[in-house]
């Protein structure tokens, strides 16, 4: 897991609405995969179809991005909805239950410096994406893809983690082929007062169901990523989640993620950005 805020780049969430025949969705679905500045793409199942999430290094080369994706998307898009990580509650890609469960030890985080945002070159961006692809490689495979030597790829992985870039380490694992579905949900909010903000963060940050979660910045809104594994469990989060902060909800939409492609928290376009 990687701490974006933390190497100086901001995520960008677009919901995409579609009007395409399966064939054109699963080009465009392969064009979301291989885009150089997409770190998650899954399709939806309800009023939208696709959910893109993309780094950028700030919000004007977010839009040159946005306008790349539009002008490629041509006739066939329809309507899409910008929602912007202005602070990320929870990054987890195992939920709490299945990991308490599944009695997994957690894994420690590491502690950050002082610092906002940290520095780092050309030999760190590339460590950082090849460790996307895989965590597990060894050393010397590793040296070689980043044109450096193995004392430099140790040092410069304890680094990463030492700073907080590098969180720690996980494994993927495809949820539906244990029996999970996965929902994004979006929530509308209004009146929301600070103690009732603090509630908030603290329900999603300790609720053994959610995996993802993050305040956005166009609008009073919260997004989070349910892992389930019936409806029955998903009808009673929503309950629950209802019950605790009704009066503050404007509008509350779950989307079932059907399909999931590229999961790559540094993606090939920040190497040479």
């Amino acid at each position: 897991m990687v701490d974006l805020t933390a190497a100086g780049y901001t995520t960008y969430n677009i919901f995409f609405k579609l009007h395409a025949t399966k064939e054109q969705e699963k080009k465009l679905f392969y064009y979301f995969d291989m885009h150089p500045f997409t770190t998650w793409v899954c399709k939806f199942l309800g009023m939208w179809d696709f959910q893109v999430e993309i780094v950028a290094k700030d919000f004007s080369h977010f839009n040159e991005i946005l306008l790349q994706i539009v002008e490629e998307l041509g006739a066939s898009l329809e309507d899409y909805r910008t929602h912007i990580a202005l602070e990320t509650y929870k990054v987890e890609h195992l939920p709490k239950h299945f990991v308490q469960n599944a009695k997994i030890v957690p894994m420690d985080v590491a502690i950050r410096s002082g610092k906002k945002q940290i520095a780092f070159d050309s030999i760190d961006k590339k460590l950082l994406f090849a460790l996307g692809n895989d965590a597990v490689a060894p050393l010397h495979v590793l040296a070689a893809e980043c044109n450096t030597t193995l004392d430099i790829v140790h040092y410069r992985m304890k680094k990463l983690y030492n700073e907080g870039i590098i969180i720690h380490y996980i494994p993927f694992v495809a949820l539906e082929k244990i029996g999970y579905s996965e929902y994004f949900c979006h929530v509308q909010l209004r009146h929301l007062t600070l103690e009732k903000a603090q509630m908030l963060r603290q329900f999603i940050l300790q609720h053994p169901y959610i995996k993802y979660a993050f305040r956005g910045a166009s609008q009073l809104e919260v997004l989070f990523l349910l892992a389930v594994q019936n409806t029955s469990e998903l009808d009673t989060i929503i309950q629950e989640f209802k019950h605790h902060f009704f009066s503050h909800i404007l509008d509350l939409q779950t989307h079932l993620i059907t399909e999931q492609g590229k999961f790559h928290l540094f993606p090939e376009g920040l190497v040479n950005g």
